[in-house]
């Protein structure tokens, strides 16, 4: 019987959250997959199927925002669960997020 391996794919600009993030993920017996924009996440998901996927929101070339909206038109990719990280708190910059995750207009 063939192993699968479970991964998760972190989008993020900042090497030293990318490392944390990993060593977490793999003590949770999961294979981290790095990318540092959106634009290097879509290229791996081409050819890749990831269990989910964790991003920050600021990032060069493209953005988390970005990112998910591109996610949410392919219907290969969804389906993944995607989770925002970012140093931003404010309940604006969440629910944009949010309604992003679903593929809605902010007005």
């Amino acid at each position: 019987m063939t192993e699968t391996t479970h991964s998760i794919l972190i989008v993020d600009d900042e090497p030293e959250i990318q490392e944390l993030l990993s060593i977490l993920i793999t003590s949770e017996g999961y294979q981290p997959v790095k990318a540092s924009n959106g634009t290097e996440a879509l290229a791996l998901l081409e050819n890749n199927r990831f269990d989910a996927i964790i991003s920050d929101v600021q990032m060069p070339q493209m953005n988390g925002y970005q990112l998910i909206v591109k996610t949410r038109e392919n219907s290969a990719t969804t389906d993944i669960p995607f989770i925002f990280i970012s140093v931003h708190t404010t309940l604006g910059e969440m629910l944009q997020g949010y309604n992003q995750s679903l593929n809605k207009d902010l007005k």
